[in-house]
């Protein structure tokens, strides 16, 4: 048992992780130190994953000594008007796919509950929540970015200006 617990311990099969200072991002490593003071960055960058949406979140990072890092993300307003039309258009036809393949479940829930308890208003709002909710979470979580980042870039622009 003892043997046991200590070969879990050590993790043989780990790779050691790499490090590049933070000047160097994008290229690709585990972690990431600023160039002047050597603190770790590194959940301040944004790598973008193969076949997907640019990230989307603040372009620059400054650390806590000065030095200030692009991070790979974008801003709503720094994408172009075809960018911006594809994200709106995926995420409205995403939310409307999802939505249909849950109608199924919807359908069956509400003939489970209108024939088999004889709940009518019951059945019907439970099935229309339940085909309305994959619409409702994947916009729930594409417009909070979105107008965080217009604020981030409007608003916020607008203060550290003093306008």
């Amino acid at each position: 048992m003892a043997l046991r617990r200590d070969m879990h311990s050590l993790n043989l099969g780990a790779m050691p992780q790499s490090s590049l200072p933070a000047s160097a991002f994008p290229n690709r490593a585990d972690i990431y130190v600023c160039d002047a003071c050597g603190r770790d960055v590194t959940k301040h960058f944004r790598a973008r994953q193969s076949h997907s949406w640019s990230p989307m979140g603040c372009d620059r990072y400054r650390c806590a000594c000065g030095q200030v890092y692009l991070t790979g993300a974008k801003e709503w307003d720094q994408l172009g008007a075809g960018e911006r039309m594809r994200r709106v258009g995926q995420s409205v036809w995403l939310g409307i796919l999802f939505s249909a393949m849950f109608s199924l479940i919807g359908l069956i829930a509400y003939l489970v509950l209108h024939l088999g308890f004889g709940l009518r208003e019951g059945a019907r709002i439970t099935a229309l929540v339940i085909t309305g909710l994959p619409f409702a979470l994947i916009q729930i979580v594409f417009w909070p970015s979105v107008l965080a980042s217009m604020w981030r870039t409007r608003v916020g622009a607008r203060a550290a200006s003093g306008g």
